[in-house]
């Protein structure tokens, strides 16, 4: 682990100053990539590199559980912020510990306390499954999507937190929103995950979830492509571009954007819509949006290449 600068200039005032983020690095292949594991602030009071290399050692120690005195020379702010640090690293499960790094110094003078279960007697009732939901949540936290949602949409706790079930739903079990509900209530723990009480999930919700999202696209693109940069330390020098189509079943005869066009799934016979999408090198999605079916695919590009260029 390493403990890594970022300088930030405020474009008001022309001021700079650094903040620090608790890294460690991994390979993809011959490249070495670096992943944030928890930002840090200013640190204040850490002034030099040794302290905070003495810092990211303590908290490595802490977190792999290793029993060993710090060294008398450690500032006593450096253990301070070593122990909080470690703390959150293990109680937000934000690397996977080793189970010795939670015990307390008195783990091993506490006495053993056995209880005999009859396994036959054992029964379980309204199981659900949080395994994917679960992972789905903790990307999301990761991203800061529900902050984003509601400091900067105008978004109501309990409207971030039923938007963030259908995201983590639509990643899970992809279906309608009528299908999505009932899995929700019938199979899934995200309701829970979310803090979304059960009796409160209904399509309506989930539609209204969906229109809302749509309506802040651009406000949660340029923040996931922000942020997904600053994770994955990424430059976005490559980026690509494609153009895609989907057909509707029914007529469509109420949609402004639904036209006859070249259909890439050779449906002639029905309506589509033209979508395109930015990509980075790793995949990341920098831009989509959804165009007339009909549109032609060099007018979309010279449209994308201006959005983006704003």
């Amino acid at each position: 682990m390493f403990i890594k600068t970022i300088v930030k200039t405020d474009r008001k005032s022309g001021k700079r100053y650094d903040y620090y983020r608790l890294c460690e690095g991994y390979r993809i292949g011959n490249k070495v990539r670096h992943r944030t594991i928890i930002s840090m602030g200013n640190l204040e009071s850490i002034d030099t590199k040794e302290d905070r290399k003495s810092l990211a050692d303590l908290i490595e120690a802490l977190i792999k559980g290793d029993r060993q005195l710090f060294s008398f020379d450690v500032k006593p702010i450096v253990e301070k912020y070593a122990r909080e640090f470690a703390d959150r690293i293990i109680n937000e499960k934000l690397l996977d510990v080793s189970p010795k790094a939670k015990h307390t110094d008195d783990s091993q003078d506490k006495e053993h306390d056995y209880e005999t279960i009859d396994l036959n007697s054992v029964r379980h009732d309204e199981v659900r499954e949080i395994g994917a939901e679960w992972l789905c949540s903790q990307a999301l936290n990761q991203l800061n999507l529900k902050e984003l949602l509601t400091d900067h949409c105008g978004y109501s706790e309990m409207s971030a937190n039923v938007s963030l079930m259908h995201i983590i739903s639509r990643a899970v079990f992809p279906a309608s929103e009528h299908k999505t509900a009932q899995w929700i209530k019938e199979n899934s723990a995200v309701s829970g995950l979310c803090n979304v009480p059960i009796d409160k999930v209904n399509r309506s919700k989930l539609y209204t979830a969906s229109n809302n999202l749509y309506k802040q696209k651009k406000k949660i693109e340029n923040h996931l492509s922000t942020k997904t940069n600053e994770l994955f330390d990424l430059q976005d020098k490559i980026i690509f571009y494609d153009l895609t189509n989907t057909y509707f079943e029914g007529r469509k005869a109420g949609s402004k954007i639904a036209k006859f066009g070249r259909s890439k799934e050779k449906r002639s016979d029905a309506k589509i819509v033209s979508m395109a999408a930015v990509i980075n090198a790793e995949g990341f999605l920098k831009y989509s949006r959804i165009y007339e079916g009909n549109i032609s695919d060099t007018k979309t590009l010279v449209n994308t290449v201006d959005e983006l260029s704003i």
